[in-house]
């Protein structure tokens, strides 16, 4: 029976980090999938997180491709920005996004919105033999009342109180 309880602190740990890896950054809510921009570029667009509210850092990735054959060829000689009309009241922002290597190569911007409400969100592409854009709308929530350090300070509660009753069930 003792060995059960010695495996408790360890399965609490690999439940933490399952958490965390599963709350961290995926590939977001996709908003524009395969959209053609000009004669030969499609588009697709993930924002995340999947309910941004106001004051979050909001991740846009951008994937640039052309379908060739049967199969996708990413384009990674491309100039896109990421232009925010805000409700109103809200300045509007253009930004440039960021290329990332790898595979598949993309473009990102992350920004942070000071609105809640609708954003209208565009996304600029120019390549060698296309330029257009494609657009959608984000919706953004108020702010969270809660502070944002609240949940990890009471998992770290929950953590250091599992440890005390195993030790002491050990001993």
């Amino acid at each position: 029976m003792r060995n059960t309880n010695r495996n408790f602190p360890f399965l609490l740990v690999v439940l933490a980090a399952l958490w965390l890896a599963l709350s961290g950054h995926g590939g977001g809510t996709p908003q524009v999938v395969d959209q053609p921009v000009g004669d030969d570029a499609l588009v697709t667009v993930w924002t995340e997180p999947d309910e941004p509210r106001v004051g979050d850092e909001v991740h846009i990735t951008v994937a640039l491709y052309r379908a060739v054959e049967g199969h996708d060829e990413p384009i990674d000689q491309a100039q896109v920005q990421v232009r925010l009309k805000g409700p109103s009241g809200a300045t509007p922002r253009l930004l440039p996004a960021e290329f990332v290597p790898g595979p598949p190569p993309l473009y990102a911007v992350d920004t942070t919105l000071d609105r809640p409400g609708p954003w209208q969100v565009e996304v600029l592409v120019t390549t060698a033999n296309a330029q257009g854009q494609v657009s959608f709308e984000l919706q953004v929530a108020p702010a969270d009342r809660a502070p944002r350090w609240l949940p990890w300070a009471a998992l770290g509660l929950l953590a250091v109180l599992a440890v005390f009753a195993w030790r002491r069930r050990a001993s």
